[in-house]
């Protein structure tokens, strides 16, 4: 009868560096968050503040990125619709397109490759004004190739 020691031997060992592994993880966590407490808990209320204003700030270029990557990824979804051929077309990644926002609507360049109608593939950009409405889904304002 063939032995499977080394089998279970292996099993156990792999078995245990995970559960260290897990342990560890847990506790490491546990160390993060206490010395945090303790960190914040050692603030002047002027260095709270000052950290909470940071944390406000970079939340909202966050979303202000958010927002941005959205009018980009809803201005192809457009651009896409008005194709002579969609399936031809060849977007670059929608994160390279120029934005900008404006009181709330966005100007975004689209820029591809498509068929046109006489089956050539071209390159062209298009420019898209966009705007996010009440319920969160964004309107096409207005779309315009780029001569």
């Amino acid at each position: 009868m063939p032995s499977n020691i080394p089998g279970i031997v292996l099993g156990v060992v792999f078995g245990t560096g995970v559960i260290g592994y897990a342990v560890y993880a847990q506790f490491d966590e546990r160390f993060r968050a206490q010395a945090e407490e303790k960190r914040v808990a050692s603030l002047t209320p002027e260095q709270r503040a000052a950290e909470e204003r940071d944390r406000a700030a970079q939340a909202e270029k966050k979303a202000r990125a958010d927002r941005l990557d959205s009018a980009r990824f809803a201005c192809q979804q457009f651009v896409e619709k008005t194709l002579h051929d969609p399936k031809s077309a060849e977007f670059e990644y929608f994160g390279t397109y120029p934005a900008e926002e404006k009181n709330g609507v966005y100007d975004v360049q689209v820029r591809l490759r498509a068929k046109n109608g006489f089956n050539a593939l071209r390159s062209t950009a298009v420019v898209c004004r966009t705007r996010q409405v009440v319920s969160g889904d964004w309107i096409s304002v207005s779309l315009q190739e780029v001569r």
